[in-house]
């Protein structure tokens, strides 16, 4: 794989996960100066903890997984 396709990956998984983290704490995004996200409060019931629990192993995975591609 190229650097430069390899940067582009990388670009896009963190404004994926940015994406997700203004999804999950809309009270961040407000903070962060994200238009979009006032009108909601952050889901804590135990199915959103356990989704975002979810979405962060996948994450984790995956940077893992670029990170080893790296070396």
């Amino acid at each position: 794989m190229e650097p430069n396709e390899q940067t582009k990956r990388l670009h896009q998984w963190i404004q994926n996960s940015w994406k997700s983290l203004l999804e999950d704490c809309p009270e961040m995004a407000t903070m962060a100066g994200e238009a979009g996200h006032g009108h909601r409060w952050s889901d804590c019931s135990l199915e959103a903890l356990e989704t975002r629990k979810q979405r962060t192993r996948q994450n984790l995975s995956e940077t893992g997984s670029a990170s080893s591609r790296l070396r």
